[in-house]
């Protein structure tokens, strides 16, 4: 049973010809030890089979599938803005594996700093054989207020893939411009600016 005082975190996965990747990734997610979790896959016109593996996974995974032609990973953070049921939203690649722990600590952030828009957190860089080549950051475990300058003058780096949002942080901001092609600089500069 869930504790009804606890936020609902939507995941939305963005699933683009990952096919041999899905699967390791739902299960990454179906065993962090965070409830409730509302899980929003969002095919983005796969041409690999990812689609139909994804139907197939649906039922053990317990997953709302969105499956449309190919519109990019912009329109697709945009989709799962509007669909999010959550007070909480992480976008989380396909091909990508969050560690154990990541949504329950996320959450606890938050809650710690009930005007913070976002939370992110390192990235572990591994190949495909399984092996990890490294950390996106040097130092991990720090929490610090970030601004604009932070960000536009690149003195912290933060990855959409480790974050975890307030939904109505992105519903202020109003959705991600779609002529840009990279989700990372515009949704972290128009947060630092609610």
């Amino acid at each position: 049973m869930t504790d009804p005082k606890k936020g609902l975190v939507t995941i939305v996965v963005a699933s683009f010809n990952h096919c041999h990747f899905i699967k390791k990734t739902l299960q990454g997610l179906a065993s962090q030890d965070y409830q409730p979790v509302e899980l929003l896959v969002i095919d983005d016109g796969s041409t690999d089979g990812s689609g139909e593996m994804l139907e197939l996974l649906q039922e053990k995974y317990a997953f709302r599938l969105i499956r449309r032609e190919n519109g990019g990973l912009i329109s697709v953070i945009n989709l799962g803005i509007k669909n999010a049921k959550g007070d909480y939203v992480i976008f989380h690649a396909s091909d990508d594996v969050s560690l154990p722990g990541r949504i329950s600590g996320q959450v606890s952030v938050l809650e710690r700093y009930p005007n913070a828009a976002f939370i992110s957190g390192n990235v572990a860089f591994i190949a495909e054989d399984g092996r990890r080549r490294g950390n996106l950051l040097k130092v991990t475990g720090q929490e610090r207020e970030l601004g604009f300058d932070d960000i536009f003058l690149n003195r912290a780096l933060v990855s959409s893939v480790a974050s975890m949002y307030r939904t109505s942080a992105l519903r202020k901001i109003e959705g991600l411009s779609e002529k840009y092609r990279a989700e990372d600089p515009q949704i972290f500069l128009r947060l630092t600016r609610i």
